[in-house]
């Protein structure tokens, strides 16, 4: 069995990884979202994820003091830009919220064992 600080370091890198494949996938949907009728919200909501978590995996991986904060503030931010994706998708998008998911749910577990 490993020790705490083995999971907790297991925990970031997997967070670590998440927030950089959301950031992506919100990057990405970014450059798309011109092609439909996608609404304003939609494309904030975009921005804001990405930004956060950006951000966030830049201050885990310097282990600034304010990381726990950026950790937290971006579960509430991914799980958001989950909700509103698959609000307004239309069958096209999973991935994208797939990543969001995956990134709160990680940062979630990270802030739980950390």
């Amino acid at each position: 069995m490993g020790s705490a600080g083995d999971t907790v370091g297991q925990a970031r890198e997997q967070c670590l990884q998440e927030y950089e494949r959301c950031a992506d996938a919100c990057e990405r949907a970014l450059e798309r979202l011109w092609d439909g009728g996608d609404t304003r919200e939609l494309r904030n909501e975009l921005i804001v994820c990405a930004a956060v978590c950006r951000v966030a995996a830049r201050a885990l991986g310097d282990t600034a003091r304010i990381a726990a904060a950026l950790v937290e503030y971006s579960v509430d931010v991914c799980r958001r830009c989950a909700e509103r994706v698959a609000a307004t998708d239309d069958g096209g998008r999973h991935e994208l919220v797939q990543a969001c998911t995956d990134a709160a749910e990680s940062a979630a577990t990270l802030l739980l064992i950390g």
